[in-house]
């Protein structure tokens, strides 16, 4: 692992704990930084996994394939956020999802049963993961009440608001499904919005 993913860490965990060297080890063993490809699955409908992943650099997807075969973005991780299933990490249930690179992802690989052995031997790195989780549920509570509460106009807005990054970054008909659209109508609703600045 590098010098500047061990400082991203350290950077991340340094605004509630500071490290112990003994720590700093023991996350270094639990965790394997990898290079991803663009298209690669990291998760696919069907599959068990332990892994959750960091991503350090690039872009996952996460989507559902329905009956007839098309396929519904649910939500994109970038830098600094957590891609997993965690009801096939903790349950060892198949996924219902896939999780995909739609860029070449820097990614950090953190498998379940080599983070339980850490957190057994450094028991505040797990109320440390408790607090990351809990806030990343906070935040996913609040995007899963907009997505209801809006229209896909205001969804749009939200999408410039809160991920404008990703109009960049994501091709059009996986946004137009992850706003609850079809690709025309997406046309559309950006048109619009164009039109009215």
């Amino acid at each position: 692992m590098s010098q500047e993913v061990l400082a991203q860490i350290e950077a991340q965990i340094g605004a509630y704990i500071q490290l112990s060297e003994e720590e700093k080890i023991a996350i270094l063993e639990t965790v394997v930084v990898q290079k991803i490809a663009k298209g690669t699955d990291l998760l696919r409908a069907g599959m068990l996994t332990s892994n959750a992943y960091q991503i350090l650099e690039g872009c996952v997807r996460k989507y559902y394939l329905t009956e007839d075969g098309e396929d519904k973005t649910v939500d994109f991780f970038t830098e600094g956020q957590i891609a997993a299933n965690f009801d096939t990490i903790n349950n060892q249930v198949p996924s219902e999802y896939y999780l995909t690179c739609t860029e070449d992802c820097l990614l950090l690989v953190v498998n379940s049963e080599k983070e339980r052995a850490t957190y057994t031997r450094f028991p505040r790195l797990e109320s440390l993961a408790r607090i990351f989780l809990e806030q990343e549920i906070a935040k996913i509570q609040k995007r899963l009440t907009r997505y209801i509460m809006n229209s896909p106009e205001q969804r749009y807005k939200d999408l410039l608001e809160h991920r404008p990054d990703l109009l960049q970054r994501v091709p059009q008909y996986q946004l137009a499904s992850y706003i609850g659209v079809k690709p025309e109508s997406f046309s559309r609703i950006k048109r619009r919005y164009t039109q009215s600045k």
